[in-house]
């Protein structure tokens, strides 16, 4: 499984470097100031759409029938999508961790442990919604018909981002946005995890019965 791993993440350098680029721009105006860092949540959303566009090269190529025929099973064909998606949520949500760190420094304030914590769990568990919610219809169906929960989902994010930035801005000047809990960050951490875990193995059974 690590050579498909290997062969993933070059793909993904090759071709997803765009939303790199993109995801760092987010997270440098994240460091702008307190009502925009809302904007580190997003470069784990793209980290999430990574295994996706992979997929779509795959298919493309006609990688799968190929790929049946090596000493690889199919849960190991599925697995390397949700590690390689995994992998990238982890490494943004910490890149906003450290935007976190750096805009306190810039600004002379400080960031505590608690903080910090719950802004990378909300990072990651935001993150890794994505492919929890899309991969399954993608192996299920295929790139093509699977594109349509990837609209949805993307629908999705787009109205939550428009419904927390219009709350910022109608919020008085000055006016700071609320605190999470540290226990609502866990939960939400618990609850993203246990549906990531059911969304892998959905995905592993679909993949099994599907025929290519």
């Amino acid at each position: 499984m690590k050579g498909l791993l290997i062969k993933d993440i070059y793909l993904a350098i090759r071709h997803c470097g765009i939303l790199f680029v993109v995801a760092l721009v987010f997270l440098a105006v994240s460091m702008t100031g307190g009502n925009n860092s809302f904007f580190a949540v997003f470069p784990s959303v793209f980290a999430g759409i990574v295994p996706l566009t992979v997929m779509g090269y795959d298919e493309q190529s006609r990688w799968n029938e190929y790929a049946d025929g090596l000493p690889y099973s199919r849960a190991q064909t599925v697995s390397v999508k949700y590690i390689l998606g995994l992998i990238g949520c982890i490494l943004f949500s910490l890149l906003a961790v450290l935007a976190l760190a750096a805009r306190g420094a810039i600004t002379g304030g400080t960031a505590d442990a608690l903080e910090i914590f719950v802004y990378g769990a909300v990072c990651l568990s935001v993150g890794v919604l994505f492919p929890t919610l899309t991969l399954p219809f993608f192996f299920r169906f295929g790139v093509n018909k699977g594109r349509v929960a990837y609209y949805v989902v993307i629908g999705l994010v787009a109205a939550g981002a428009a419904a927390v930035s219009g709350t910022v801005y109608y919020a008085p000047e000055g006016a700071t946005p609320p605190d999470i809990p540290a226990y609502a960050a866990c939960i939400l951490l618990g609850v993203a995890a246990a549906l990531f875990a059911l969304s892998w193995l959905l995905s592993v059974h679909f993949y099994r019965k599907r025929e290519l």
